[in-house]
């Protein structure tokens, strides 16, 4: 009778083990997915550029940041001549760093760096060279 109910028991905590190890396996799986379903294409974000230097921080300029098809532009960035632009992606912890080099010839250009979390911008960044003179400039989403 004891061997039995020790029988019965380690049956029951090997069926217990193997329903613990499937929940995490599929709450893992969940987690990735969700992760791996964040994505930027056919996303747009408006907000303000302005030149990070302090004495004219206050001047802000309306702009939308568009992600599509692979590529990146801005509202402000096409009026002024600059071309649409392939973006690069990578993933680190949940989010999406992004980068891109928009030009207008090889001594005007601008690199777009930022963050995006899933729903919003952050951290948006755009270095502007022309001749050899770089700004800094900051986007912010409304």
């Amino acid at each position: 009778m004891l061997k039995q109910q020790n029988l019965i028991q380690k049956r029951a905590i090997n069926l217990m083990t193997i329903i613990a190890i499937s929940a995490i396996s599929l709450a893992i799986v969940n987690a990735e997915g969700k992760v791996n379903s964040i994505s930027l294409d056919g996303k747009s974000f408006k907000g303000k550029i302005y030149w990070d230097k302090p004495i004219i921080r206050w001047l802000r300029f309306s702009d939308t940041i568009e992600f599509k098809d692979g590529m990146i532009s801005s509202t402000l960035s096409l009026k002024g001549g600059y071309k649409i632009t392939p973006y690069n992606t990578k993933k680190i912890n949940g989010k999406i760093i992004f980068s891109a080099r928009a030009m207008r010839d090889e001594n005007d250009f601008f690199d777009w760096s930022g963050v995006f979390d899933g729903e919003s911008l952050e951290d948006v960044k755009m270095e502007w060279t022309k001749d050899g003179e770089i700004r800094h400039y900051k986007f912010k989403q409304k």
